[in-house]
């Protein structure tokens, strides 16, 4: 068996419902069976706006230069973006998590 798949049974086991009590599990299923509401106005750090700073860092330091996807935009080509670009993507992740409206191939 190689690593991958002994870390993978170690956390099936461990986390395996066989593990709570019958109290727990009911808590458990309960809860997961309410819907997770995601509408609120609270300025909590992750529901404001992503500043430039933001996507900057994002870009630069959390970006490989791996295959693109689907859309054919290379890391490089972020990486590189005029800044008038980067501002209009900005607004463009903002607007989308703002009316929460992901494209259908993001999901």
């Amino acid at each position: 068996m190689d690593i991958a798949n002994v870390l993978a049974k170690h956390f099936a086991d461990t986390s395996s419902e066989n593990n709570y009590d019958n109290q727990f599990l009911t808590l458990k299923h309960q809860s997961e069976a309410l819907p997770i509401n995601i509408d609120t106005n609270e300025q909590l750090p992750y529901n404001l706006p992503i500043s430039l700073f933001d996507l900057q860092s994002a870009i630069h330091k959390n970006l490989r230069n791996a295959s693109p996807g689907p859309d054919k935009i290379h890391a490089s080509m972020l990486k590189n973006l005029h800044p008038n670009s980067l501002s209009y993507l900005l607004s463009l992740f903002n607007s989308i998590l703002l009316h929460n409206s992901y494209p259908p191939s993001w999901k």
